[in-house]
């Protein structure tokens, strides 16, 4: 541990560090992921036949919203407030103890969760994952030979897009 000569200094160290890395990040992702939802919950759908598909685009967009931001709660907060009761004064053990080695990699697992949220909300970013993983040779090649490959180019700009204009009007 540190050693301060002012504990009114360390704590607002403390407070400064919390506000700057971990309340401002999530405020930004609220108001955004707030104005978000509201602005898909107003989109009409064009006619009738496409109000179902709509509505389930909504509910999923909205479902991965709500799963990103929560995987960024669960990995960031332990750490955030591991480290703000550090600089606050209170005794909370080693820095090099194991259990705060476990909130530095839930951190820096929060960078790799984000892709896995998406990949479990939408076929088209998985397939998207596959062709890219097929070019890059990291998926093996008899399953990269299958032909719903070469489909899911054309499916993926397709039906993207439908998810961007869902969520920009």
């Amino acid at each position: 541990m540190s050693k301060w000569q002012s504990q009114p200094l360390r704590k607002f160290y403390g407070i400064l560090v919390m506000t700057l890395q971990y309340f401002i990040p999530l405020l930004v992702m609220l108001v955004s992921y707030t104005s978000m939802f509201f602005t898909i919950m107003r989109r009409k759908s064009a006619n009738n036949q496409n109000e179902e598909r709509d509505n389930r685009i909504k509910k999923n967009i909205i479902k991965t919203l709500a799963l990103v931001s929560l995987a960024f709660i669960i990995c960031v907060s332990p750490n955030q407030i591991f480290y703000f009761l550090s600089n606050i004064g209170v005794d909370v053990g080693s820095y090099s103890s194991t259990e705060l080695d476990i909130t530095v990699y839930m951190m820096f697992s929060n960078c790799m969760v984000n892709p896995i949220c998406y990949a479990l909300q939408y076929e088209q970013f998985r397939e998207q994952a596959k062709v890219l993983f097929c070019r890059k040779g990291i998926v093996n090649k008899d399953e990269c030979k299958r032909k719903d490959n070469n489909a899911c180019s054309s499916k993926i700009s397709s039906d993207s897009s439908v998810t961007i204009t869902a969520l920009s009007t």
